[in-house]
């Protein structure tokens, strides 16, 4: 029997009600933060406490699920954006938050960034987080890999990700990149494959990889482009014995393009992510999840490379929702060769919600199915 989702199968259903709940409340002013003066004439004394929490650049959401693996487990999900400097040069910067504990003791606490400086001459992006949380495993590679069959593993993770870009020239952008990772690894489901068999990583381990990234970034938004291109390549190693478990080696390249047609546009997005050395299984280049091969499960394939092409027609319907049809193409292997018997497909709709209109900052809500498996996913910005 398949083990499915349960975080998001129990949550989703309690966010789309607050999401209409908001969208039925928010006025139609773009939500920038106003002077106390401007909001008491805008939001008399009857205004609730979402308008006042929007104006402000702030979505918090509560989340309560249940699962076999957890029990009942409740939190909040954060979305804050703002910007560093008063002027139209320097783009919005973002913090989310994610903060969950559920009745057998596991942990969720997450906040990725984005942030701008100085008229877009400094970028500073990554993510901070610790877990403890059970994670599916269907097996390393293609062959053997059954998505009705999965084993749960729930390790202690401390996960550090940051680049720091300076600008070279006009949306030309170079830096540094770290990435650490630990993770403590918890007994595994006794006669699953991570209890029968031997792979890399099985007893957890730290890794500290450092490396850099090279950006050009012409997009006309970054939370919802419709047009302009992104250009991505970033590399990182980690050496074994320093501050590492683990020698490996990985390098993403990320290339999007963006096609404006009257009032809809096209969004197309290659991604391909490349590792070399002894990867920990946990590490692998994986398939699925919320913004590459929607409909898969995240790591249900997974391999020491992932390649995958999407794109994403998106266009209005009415006030300030919209939506779009999606699909998908990838896969993973262990090198660089493309076999056709190892494509996997997937395609989708969603639906959008503005509720900023300054920023242009979606809320979105997608359905998406591959073969033999599907997910719904909700979140604040576009896939790609």
């Amino acid at each position: 029997m398949r083990i499915k989702n349960n975080f998001q199968k129990y949550s989703y259903a309690l966010l789309l009600i607050l999401l209409l709940f908001v969208s039925n409340q928010m006025q139609a002013q773009g939500f920038e933060p106003l002077s106390k003066e401007d909001s008491a004439l805008l939001y008399p004394s009857k205004t609730n406490f979402i308008q006042r929490m929007l104006s402000k650049g702030i979505i918090v959401l509560p989340v309560a699920f249940y699962s076999p693996e957890t029990k009942f487990g409740a939190g909040v999900a954060g979305f804050y954006y703002f910007r560093t400097e008063k002027d139209s040069i320097t783009r919005p910067s973002s913090v989310n938050l994610a903060a969950i504990y559920t009745q057998n003791g596991q942990i969720i606490f997450q906040i990725p960034f984005n942030l701008s400086f100085s008229q877009n001459k400094s970028l500073l992006e990554g993510e901070i987080g610790t877990y403890r949380y059970p994670f599916q495993f269907f097996g390393i590679g293609n062959e053997g890999v059954d998505l009705d069959e999965s084993e749960i593993y729930e390790p202690n993770i401390v996960r550090v990700k940051t680049i720091f870009y300076k600008k070279l020239k006009d949306k030309v952008f170079l830096g540094p990149r770290l990435r650490y990772e630990y993770q403590d690894m918890r007994p595994f489901e006794t006669g699953g494959k991570l209890d029968t068999q031997d792979f890399i990583g099985e007893s957890g381990g730290s890794m500290l990889g450092l490396g850099a990234s090279f950006l050009i970034d012409k997009r006309n938004n970054i939370f919802n482009p419709t047009k302009g291109s992104y250009f991505n390549i970033t590399s990182y190693g980690s050496i074994d014995g320093f501050v590492s478990d683990y020698g490996m080696t990985e390098s993403v390249l990320d290339v999007r393009k963006y096609f404006p047609a009257g009032k809809t546009s096209f969004a197309t997005q290659f991604y391909l992510q490349y590792q070399t050395g002894d990867v920990p299984f946990y590490l692998l280049a994986d398939l699925g999840g919320y913004s590459q091969m929607r409909g898969f499960f995240k790591g249900a394939y997974r391999d020491k490379v992932f390649t995958t092409a999407q794109a994403e027609w998106r266009f209005p319907l009415f006030w300030r929702f919209g939506a779009v049809a999606f699909g998908s193409v990838g896969q993973v292997n262990n090198n660089l060769e493309i076999n056709p018997d190892y494509f996997r497909f997937a395609g989708g709709a969603g639906i959008r919600f503005l509720f900023n209109e300054k920023e242009n900052i979606n809320l979105r809500i997608d359905y998406a199915r591959g073969k033999n498996t599907s997910g719904f996913y909700f979140t604040v910005g576009e896939a790609f």
